[in-house]
């Protein structure tokens, strides 16, 4: 009932109740079929709602129109204002969604660089500066951002690998053997966290090869095992989980590295394609 009467006064503007059932009930119909009873006759529109013209007329005067033809054309009137309402751009939503997203990646990237550990960061740009070979271990999309630290690194001339500790564990077994206390091992971990990930740091750490993770938190699990961490957390409240702070440390990584080999920005403009 009060869902009817909502709808009713919403298409008539009827703002009490006194209405009887009997009218409420016509309104309710002519509501319910604007596009029709907007043409109809007094005699049609009675015979189709089932009631006598006397009774449609009383409903008139209640509403405040002097004959029928004036509520019909305050139906028509409101028939047009609802068509015009529904031919109305309705206002796109992403553009303000997006704009959250730019909002939570700013949250997280200023964050981000306001709580990292310089001198962590440069303790691990010396070992890589100075490493025979740099194996890079991650899983799924933590593997494509070490392979763009790899390209950084071979950019410097420091050769490096990247491997999936789970879809390539073949290899992985076959260089694990190869690391040395020259050696450094770049994990990046983030959940799931991975078994095998875990297992190939403790055997690097065995081998005397520098280890450094790259993580979303103090309490990960690597965190423990690795010489070094580096904290690069990934963003949670987005449409899509953003990885802008683990991309954004291979870049400070990649600085470090070459302000240690005593490159300047020009230089490298000249001999790489930045």
């Amino acid at each position: 009932m009060q869902q009817m009467l909502d709808q009713i006064r919403k298409t008539f503007n009827v703002q009490d109740t006194r209405l009887t059932k009997k009218q409420l009930s016509i309104l309710k119909y002519v509501s319910d079929h604007l596009d029709e009873a907007c043409y109809l006759s007094l005699r049609q529109l009675c015979e189709n709602i089932d009631c006598s013209q006397v009774t449609m007329l009383r409903l008139c005067r209640e509403l405040g129109f002097d004959s029928f033809v004036a509520f019909r054309e305050a139906v028509r009137k409101k028939r047009a204002d609802l068509y015009r309402e529904d031919q109305q751009p309705q206002k796109d939503p992403l553009p303000a969604l997006f704009e959250t997203v730019l909002n939570n990646e700013r949250a997280l990237f200023n964050q981000f660089l306001t709580t990292l550990d310089p001198e962590a960061i440069d303790r691990a740009a010396k070992r890589m500066t100075e490493a025979d070979f740099v194996l890079i271990i991650g899983r799924r999309i933590s593997h494509s951002v070490g392979q763009l630290l790899s390209m950084r690194l071979g950019q410097c001339s420091i050769e490096s690998t990247v491997v999936d500790p789970v879809v390539d564990a073949k290899r992985l077994r076959q260089l694990m053997p190869l690391l040395t206390p020259q050696s450094v091992v770049v994990a990046f971990s983030y959940p799931i966290y991975s078994n095998e990930q875990l297992d190939a740091v403790r055997q690097a750490n065995l081998s005397g090869a520098y280890t450094i993770a790259i993580t979303d938190s103090a309490d990960a699990p690597i965190s423990a095992l690795a010489a070094t961490t580096l904290l690069a957390p990934r963003s949670l409240d987005n449409v899509y989980n953003s990885f802008i702070a683990p991309v954004e440390m291979t870049n400070l990584l990649a600085h470090s590295i070459i302000i240690r080999m005593g490159l300047t920005y020009k230089s490298l403009v000249g001999e790489f394609d930045a």
